[in-house]
């Protein structure tokens, strides 16, 4: 297990932001969702149109298939799910705004109650259903909200397991998964924090240092995935 980010990092995230040339292109989606969650909390959006938000990006970013919470509903299921999300943001609260590490004493630990908390609120406005909704749900709407913790796909689990780490189930309440992540994090801050933004053709976006992990880690796990195939 290492804590250093994989080989040609820089790369992989360079890639990735390629894909954001075309306007249309569904991983916009991530973009034009966070703008919406920030004048949804500064009271410049309702409730209604913030949950079509939500869900626009869910569905764009493959949480409408088959078999999966979201196909089963139509947007307003998320209206509770952003209602949440607001009740839990806090200008002055470091877990919301794009959070990166800092090692402070203690942090880590309200990290964990603080991701932990907010996935209980997540799934309660979620509600039960037979069509249930999986852990990579909770992560995407985390991400999108407050970018702290990355999506969580499958590609981002076989990249993280490639790097020597254990992947459970529930990891949004699963200490050791929040506390391997919060370390991971910190120890590669610096590095995350100088990968350039999206500025060309007149679009510009800053992204979280966990935001930037999960591209560097979706591009990383797809080239695991492509080597075993080949193999």
């Amino acid at each position: 297990m290492s804590n250093k980010l994989p080989e040609n990092y820089a790369t992989f995230y360079t890639t990735f932001l390629e894909g954001l040339d075309e306007e249309k292109d569904r991983y916009r989606a991530y973009d034009i969702c966070k703008v919406a969650f920030k004048d949804y909390v500064a009271g410049k959006m309702d409730d209604d149109k913030m949950a079509l938000h939500l869900y626009s990006f869910l569905a764009c970013w493959g949480m409408a298939t088959h078999q999966q919470y979201l196909i089963a509903h139509n947007y307003t299921c998320l209206i509770e799910v952003a209602q949440a999300l607001k009740e839990n943001y806090k200008e002055d609260c470091p877990f919301c705004n794009d959070f990166c590490p800092t090692k402070a004493e203690g942090e880590k630990e309200e990290y964990i109650e603080f991701v932990k908390n907010t996935t209980t609120a997540i799934k309660k406005a979620l509600g039960e259903d037979k069509k249930g909704y999986k852990n990579v749900l909770i992560c995407k709407l985390l991400m999108v909200a407050y970018g702290c913790i990355m999506a969580c796909d499958s590609q981002v689990q076989d990249a993280w397991k490639a790097l020597g780490f254990k992947w459970s189930d529930n990891i949004c309440e699963n200490d050791r998964f929040l506390g391997e992540y919060y370390d991971y994090l910190a120890d590669n801050a610096e590095e995350l924090k100088a990968l350039p933004n999206k500025t060309d053709k007149g679009y510009k976006f800053t992204y979280s240092v966990s935001k930037k992990l999960d591209m560097i880690l979706w591009k990383y796990g797809e080239k695991e995935d492509n080597e075993q195939a080949n193999n």
